[in-house]
């Protein structure tokens, strides 16, 4: 038999047990709770308004037109003698840009230290950049195979030669341009960072960034790369080492105080792209096409209406007009349909189809229904 005290106490001892047993079950519910509770990080993704388009611009299989939204890390690509304006969304600043013939082109961007970070890679062909003034939480660079180029509020060119070389030219401001060396941006991020050698070769190559300001060009080639590697010694390793181990190699075999020694050995012309005078002409001739690269006010994109309203007034701008001629090298002339209607643009006949490039985009007619062609 229970002894009397031993009785007594099992009440006691039982409720506890179920008080803890309450406690620990209430805490594995807060744990579960606290488990769906997830912290969002903020994120920076740019999109781009299409203004103006000129010829086969197309996003995938796509054909881009005017008021199409180009999302983030999709690629553009526009073929021979076309042309398209992107409004870059997103940022507090206003940036546009027009892309020329056969350019391949992409979006990105990411948020670091509440600094939002726009990137335009360039793969091929070439880029006008009107960025107004950039406030201190934005961030824009320009990224061709050989070079970053970096800004602050400018007016600038970027174009991509057949050796993957970067010709930059700037017409409003500065920018500053740094050696891209295309094998190590290759390598996965994680190398990247935790490489010391290969973050002292970045801290250098930034060092070393050449700035070019308003009515000056400069171009970045492969060969500064390739100096680089060749005279530190990492080209080699990239080549022989095991890529599992890549980073131990790249810091074992390249001790810093002679990596160091070695960079600094690097003349500044073995590194740094020469400066040359933009010539008068191309830069009035240039400040004129910027002059039609203008961003459509934030008041007027929150609103479809008035969006839609200033894109269509844009269309209607003689200067487009003029520059569709200069493109392709063919007066305007207007097509008069059967109907009455009159369609005026750069026209031309393919197979039983004319064709009208406007700045509103191309129309396509059959013969049937054209009465006439008229020059303007």
């Amino acid at each position: 038999m229970l002894s009397k005290d031993l009785i007594n106490q099992v009440p006691t001892q039982l409720t506890i047990t179920i008080l803890v047993y309450c406690l620990l079950a209430s805490l594995a519910g807060c744990k579960k709770e606290e488990q769906k509770v997830v912290e969002t990080k903020p994120e920076f993704k740019p999109q781009g308004l299409v203004l103006f388009v000129l010829g086969e611009v197309k996003m995938g299989d796509k054909q881009l037109k005017v008021g199409d939204v180009v999302p983030e890390k999709e690629s553009i690509k526009t073929g021979k003698k076309a042309a398209c304006d992107i409004q870059i969304t997103g940022l507090d600043s206003d940036v546009t840009i027009r892309l020329r013939e056969n350019s391949n082109f992409a979006l990105s961007g990411y948020l670091k230290k509440e600094v939002k970070n726009l990137q335009m890679k360039m793969v091929t062909g070439k880029i006008l950049v009107n960025t107004q003034k950039l406030n201190t939480k934005e961030s824009v660079e320009t990224i061709t195979p050989t070079s970053v180029v970096g800004v602050r509020g400018t007016k600038f060119e970027v174009e991509i030669g057949k050796d993957l070389s970067s010709s930059i030219s700037v017409y409003e401001g500065k920018v500053a341009a740094k050696v891209v060396i295309p094998e190590i941006e290759a390598l996965p991020d994680d190398i990247k960072e935790k490489s010391a050698t290969l973050q002292k070769l970045d801290a250098y190559l930034v060092e070393k960034e050449v700035v070019i300001e308003s009515g000056f060009s400069s171009t970045v080639t492969k060969k500064y790369a390739d100096k680089v590697l060749k005279d530190t010694g990492i080209g080699e390793i990239l080549k022989t080492a095991d890529k599992t181990k890549l980073t131990e190699e790249l810091d074992k075999k390249i001790i810093p105080e002679s990596f160091t020694e070695k960079i600094q050995k690097l003349k500044d012309q073995e590194v740094q792209a020469p400066l040359v005078k933009v010539s008068a002409k191309t830069f009035e001739e240039k400040l004129k096409e910027y002059d039609e690269i203008i961003a459509v006010e934030k008041t007027k994109l929150k609103d479809q209406k008035l969006k839609d309203e200033e894109i269509q007034k844009r269309m209607k701008s003689p200067e487009l007009m003029k520059r569709i001629e200069q493109i392709m090298d063919k007066s305007a002339e207007t097509l008069l349909l059967k109907s009455g209607e009159r369609i005026p643009g750069v026209i031309y006949l393919e197979g039983n189809k004319f064709i009208v490039l406007t700045p509103e985009g191309k129309k396509e007619f059959d013969k049937e229904q054209v009465q006439d062609v008229e020059l303007q």
